[in-house]
């Protein structure tokens, strides 16, 4: 288990274009959380705007990246993955699973969520950071299990692209042999 992760971010938000490499100590490994050797991390429009501080500038450094694939190095005894397996993490790392939203499997709602970066763990007031680091440490719960069939270059952009246009297909019921029309090509549209 790391004590220190490597990672590559903003320092200052005046010169988000030019990132620099930085060291961070991670969030503690709870009960249920896994730590995440990074192989792949996709790049997001979103990454985009947190670095250069359209959505506010939470802290500095931040790593972004959330659309991260990788190898458990480490477990927490309470984890759904074993050191070895590989697994994928898109835009939320915890929620307190106790409030109604996540009583009801809309953890995405939670008031009390920490999203992948650019977020606070409020019980520690530690930054989460994202995935264009050496690894990254999350709530089990919130990682997914990768077919080692499955390229992980290609698997990362499906940990938010994929899952963008593939959850409201799911919610409205969307099955195989279903039409339905796509607006728009490129990132989102071409992977719905």
């Amino acid at each position: 288990m790391s004590t220190s992760f490597r990672a590559i971010g903003v320092i200052d938000y005046k010169d988000w274009l030019n990132p620099k490499e930085f060291s961070y100590e991670p969030q503690e490994l709870r009960d249920n959380d896994v730590e995440v050797k990074i192989e792949a991390c996709g790049i997001c429009g979103s990454d985009i705007h947190a670095a250069c501080g359209d959505f506010g500038e939470p802290y500095a450094p931040i790593a972004v990246g959330h659309e991260i694939v990788g190898k458990v190095t480490a477990r927490g005894p309470n984890a759904r993955f074993q050191i070895g397996d590989r697994v994928g993490v898109g835009a939320e790392c915890d929620a307190c699973n106790s409030c109604k939203r996540c009583k009801n499997g809309n953890e995405n709602n939670c008031k009390n969520q920490v999203f992948t970066y650019g977020a606070i763990y409020k019980e520690t007031g530690k930054p989460a950071q994202g995935g264009y680091a050496s690894h990254v440490r999350v709530n089990s719960q919130f990682a997914f299990k990768i077919p080692e069939s499955m390229d992980s270059n290609y698997v990362a952009p499906l940990l938010c692209g994929g899952i963008t246009a593939f959850r409201p297909m799911m919610t409205y019921g969307v099955k195989k042999g279903t039409r339905v029309g796509i607006n728009g090509i490129g990132g989102i549209g071409h992977m719905a």
